[in-house]
């Protein structure tokens, strides 16, 4: 078992093109359930030795309108999205949690942490 994150950083692992299908669906299913997952990132997966994947650490996750009012500083991003500040707290968790997920695909697909080549605050 190792996080998605050390897997895709490594290279070390033949199965990752099934992973963002997979982290999709693990996603979709959270949701269904009311849940905003709120710390979405390679980090938080898990992937085990015949390619299932877990998902954790729930500590910033929210029931989906139940708690609408959340501060920007409520949900714990993986991935800073390049907004300003006020930008960013007009976003919905859900919203936060989409671009989190996109983050995570492309991350697990380019090898590479989104916006790395990128100089400057993001």
């Amino acid at each position: 078992m190792a996080s998605l994150l050390l897997v895709a950083k490594n290279q070390q692992h033949s199965g990752l093109y099934k992973v963002p299908p997979a982290l999709a669906k693990c996603v979709a299913y959270v949701h269904s359930r009311g849940v905003v997952w709120g710390d979405l990132s390679t980090r938080n997966v898990l992937v085990f030795d015949d390619d299932s994947l877990k998902i954790c650490d729930f500590a910033s996750s929210a029931l989906e309108n139940v708690y609408p009012h959340f501060g920007i500083h409520t949900y714990e991003p993986g991935y800073c999205l390049d907004l300003p500040e006020d930008q960013v707290r007009a976003l919905s968790m859900m919203q936060r949690e989409l671009y989190a997920l996109g983050s995570a695909v492309f991350e697990v697909t380019a090898w590479k942490f989104p916006y790395a080549d990128t100089s400057g605050e993001i």
